[in-house]
């Protein structure tokens, strides 16, 4: 759901308690719907190829697979992902 159009416009700052808490309330349930708080199985290439090659982490992926890890599952990162 939208928030309301005069409560969208509004500046931050000039948001009181109870309309922070409503926008942030609307935030997380769009944010719910889409995406899920586990992710499937992906393999780790995919991740790999988010970095550029030669790269701390493209390392840390590549001693990922060699010591015989083959996926990954992405949380999502809404603060509560530490703990899925």
């Amino acid at each position: 759901t939208e928030p309301p159009p005069d409560l969208a416009d509004k500046p931050l700052g000039e948001l009181n308690d109870l309309e922070i808490a409503s926008l942030t309330q609307q935030l997380k349930e769009s944010e719910a719907a889409a995406r899920p708080l586990v992710g499937t199985l992906e393999p780790l290439d995919h991740l790999a190829q988010e970095y550029q090659p030669h790269t701390p982490y493209r390392k840390k992926v590549a001693r990922l697979q060699e010591d015989g890890w083959t996926g990954i599952r992405r949380a999502r990162g809404d603060g509560d992902c530490w703990y899925r």
